[in-house]
């Protein structure tokens, strides 16, 4: 039976298909030149590869937009787009987002509303691009905007 498995660790990526010793294979070589990641990688090296992957990812806490604006701690309506866009980007998978999409998350992080102006700001200051009628993206300078704002730790759930 043959499968699919894409597997990401940090800054780093593989997608392997075929069978599971095929896919396992290549799983520990690509943990293998990453090279000891600590607890991650004796996590790994059990035989059912696939399943203790999709355990980890499983367990892997995604904080919610208010928490995500929290630990970021955006002073600007343009950083709090720009992080709402971070966001979209990383944890609901949408790179290409529009108004709508920003207020519907601002909305769930209990903010007020983002102004319209924030957008053409951004896109004057370089930190998003439009990529077609009122679509809008994040650009590389954002989201090294967004890296460079405070990392506040979340505090474990009991």
């Amino acid at each position: 039976m043959a499968g699919r498995v894409r597997f990401r660790l940090g800054d780093s990526e593989v997608e392997v298909e075929g069978d599971p010793k095929f896919i396992d294979k290549y799983l520990n070589k690509f943990l293998d030149r990453l090279g000891g990641e600590g607890a991650a990688s004796a996590v790994f090296k059990k035989t059912d590869l696939p399943s203790q992957i999709a355990a980890v990812a499983k367990a892997k806490r995604v904080p919610s937009p208010a928490e995500f604006y929290r630990e970021k701690q955006p002073d600007t309506g343009t950083e709090t787009l720009v992080v709402v866009a971070k966001f979209l980007e990383d944890y609901r998978s949408v790179s290409e987002f529009t108004a709508a999409d920003v207020r519907k998350i601002a909305k769930e992080a209990k903010l007020k509303d983002i102004h319209a102006q924030y957008f053409t700001y951004a896109v004057k200051q370089g930190l998003l691009r439009t990529v077609g009628k009122g679509k809008y993206s994040l650009t590389l300078s954002g989201e090294d905007a967004v890296a460079a704002m405070p990392k506040k730790a979340l505090a474990p759930k009991s």
